[in-house]
């Protein structure tokens, strides 16, 4: 499998990755754009519905270059996955990053260290699941705004 590369240059962009079963980058350009990972177009709504699919098989790193970015990234509680943010601002300061995470409705256990979000899913005793498979968020300093939306379960 190859690497898939995504660059939409300057302008206004919105990114919906529903599946990505190759190693990549996106990369948007210098102005305001919005990327969705694990999430795809609802019919007659703007906003995106996360898929909660095990979409992401593979490392991939979202770039948005300058401007105010918003990263939204579903999880799907399924599988290893490592996502790169990696902002690539020259001016932060001047922009207004935001990160956003959405958990699976089930039990999810999410560590926290800095510039990075571990998320696992557990089982009803709260061990983790399966053979510890886990989904590792890593973003950079140009990341003004992380958010972490639990979803329906106990999460801790």
């Amino acid at each position: 499998m190859g690497t898939l590369s995504l660059d939409t240059l300057a302008g206004n962009d919105i990114v919906i990755l529903a599946l990505m079963h190759a190693a990549g980058y996106v990369r948007t350009g210098a102005d305001d754009d919005e990327i969705w990972l694990n999430f795809r177009k609802q019919n007659g709504n703007n906003t995106p519905i996360a898929t909660f699919d095990y979409g992401l098989t593979a490392d991939l790193t979202l770039s948005g270059n300058g401007g105010s970015d918003k990263y939204n990234v579903g999880l799907s509680g399924e599988g290893t996955a490592l996502i790169e943010v990696d902002d690539n601002d020259l001016n932060p300061g001047n922009t207004q990053d935001k990160l956003n995470i959405y958990g699976t409705d089930d039990v999810d256990r999410f560590l926290f260290r800095p510039d990075t979000i571990l998320a696992m899913l557990l089982d009803s005793n709260d061990e983790v699941l399966g053979d510890g498979s886990a989904e590792l968020i890593n973003y950079d300093s140009s990341i003004e705004s992380t958010v972490v939306f639990g979803g329906a379960g106990e999460d801790n």
